[in-house]
């Protein structure tokens, strides 16, 4: 059964990122305008796949996982002029459309799911680097400017519950109280041990 799930994600993600819904989307939202040397669906999947360190990493070292991944040979320069806002636009349009696929295949166990939940949310915190001049008003961790949003998502109905941005040196377990207004009975929160915080008193004998 498990397997099968999977099979089906598999599928559905790979139904998106086809080659010919990716241009499509691309040239809706004006990212394509024209033929050049990076395409919509390399710029994706340096975004996505390839792109851990999209936020840290040198415009030198991305092109030169173009190079290595997709045979592209692209100047620093000009990769920098692809990430403007027509690709804000385009990238929020792939993971608007991700998110859709997603829901179709809980809506079909969303039966199942709600005989047992009213609710079941995700929490999950992201983190990146700013530039030094930010550091006045967010403060970073390891570095000396960085910002974190919180984001909490209810998997159920595909509505986001809570999204904050926060200085990137706020613990996640700050963002405990937010998340206890949102409690529901019957409802099933998931989220990593970040959010976990242990109260305990002392007790000197």
């Amino acid at each position: 059964m498990l397997s099968k799930k999977i099979k089906e994600i598999i599928r559905n993600v790979e139904k998106l990122y086809n080659h010919t819904v990716i241009e499509k989307m691309a040239k809706k939202h004006s990212f394509v305008r024209r033929k050049g040397k990076i395409s919509a669906e390399s710029f994706c999947k340096l975004c996505t796949f390839l792109g851990e360190d999209l936020c840290s990493a040198a415009l030198s070292k991305l092109c030169s996982k173009l190079e290595a991944n997709e045979k592209i040979s692209i100047s620093p320069q000009a990769l920098s002029k692809r990430f403007n806002k027509d690709a804000v636009n385009f990238m929020m349009n792939v993971f608007n459309e991700m998110m859709k696929v997603q829901n179709e295949i809980l809506s079909k166990n969303e039966p199942l799911l709600k005989s047992y939940f009213n609710r079941i949310t995700i929490v999950d915190s992201t983190g990146f680097k700013l530039d030094d001049k930010h550091k006045d008003m967010y403060k970073g961790c390891s570095v000396k400017s960085s910002v974190k949003i919180q984001l909490q998502y209810d998997l159920l109905t595909g509505e986001f519950i809570h999204c904050e941005i926060k200085e990137g040196n706020i613990a996640d377990a700050s963002y405990i109280p937010a998340l206890q207004n949102t409690i529901l009975e019957r409802g099933l929160t998931l989220k990593d041990l970040g959010y976990f915080k242990w109260n305990c008193t002392t007790i000197l004998l």
